[in-house]
């Protein structure tokens, strides 16, 4: 049996203002004294370690964790995401058998700082640009000659077939961009408590937990098209109380 050990990030850097230190301080709070979590990063380390361990490529495509959508995160969903999304980036800085793919959203600012200090770090990593929440189009942000600049095109020149997806929003761009990948006949695996499921905007007041079971039912819809999806724990088959 395998063990696998997760580096901890003591230090984030994501003051913007009088919110945003509030932000940091709440974040750093949780790196250093807040519960674990169940399923997050840890079980998703361990899957894609074995993914890699068996000889294959796998990418992590890190979806619109941006700027510009701060101001939509539900904070206290924001701080655990956040913080198992880096166990998760920063565990894999090294590890040359896991391509890091970084998409962002036409102007909605840039990813956010406290991911950028591990995505800088990682030889393997990319950033595109997308006009559309799917993100299998996206564009590379550099031109490279010989290399594809469309995502999905990119991704199997580079000989991968593996993705793992995680950001925001779960039931929105995260959804439709682990869908279009599936169609594509890649091999796709999610984690939701690596994602920002609950939306200031569009949730219509409704919690990150009132939204899981909406969610749910459209990944239990995908499943069942889809033998290739693949959730971390696997996906639980209804909500309804016993």
């Amino acid at each position: 049996m395998r063990t696998y050990s997760i580096k901890r990030q003591h230090s984030v850097d994501i003051c913007r203002g009088a919110s945003g230190c509030f932000l940091a301080g709440l974040l750093l709070f949780t790196l250093l004294f807040g519960r674990g979590v169940s399923g997050g990063a840890t079980e998703s380390i361990s899957y894609i370690e074995d993914l890699v361990g068996q000889g294959r490529k796998v990418a992590v495509v890190l979806i619109d964790m941006q700027t510009g959508f701060m101001s939509r995160y539900m904070q206290s969903e924001f701080v655990e995401v956040v913080s198992e999304q880096n166990k998760l980036l920063s565990h894999f800085e090294e590890n040359m058998g896991v391509e890091v793919i970084d998409v962002n959203y036409y102007e909605h600012g840039p990813t956010l700082s406290e991911h950028l200090q591990s995505l800088k770090k990682k030889v393997l990593y990319k950033l595109f640009f997308k006009r559309e929440d799917g993100a299998i189009r996206a564009m590379s942000a550099e031109d490279t000659p010989g290399e594809p600049s469309q995502l999905d095109a990119f991704l199997t020149s580079r000989g991968i077939q593996e993705v793992f997806v995680t950001g925001c929003f779960e039931g929105a761009c995260v959804y439709r961009t682990v869908r279009d990948f599936l169609r594509r006949g890649f091999k796709v695996t999610i984690d939701r408590k690596l994602n920002i499921i609950g939306d200031v905007k569009d949730s219509a007041g409704r919690s990150s937990e009132e939204m899981k079971p909406l969610n749910q039912e459209k990944w239990q819809s995908l499943k069942k098209e889809f033998e290739t999806l693949t959730e971390v724990p696997p996906l639980i088959e209804s909500y309804c109380d016993i």
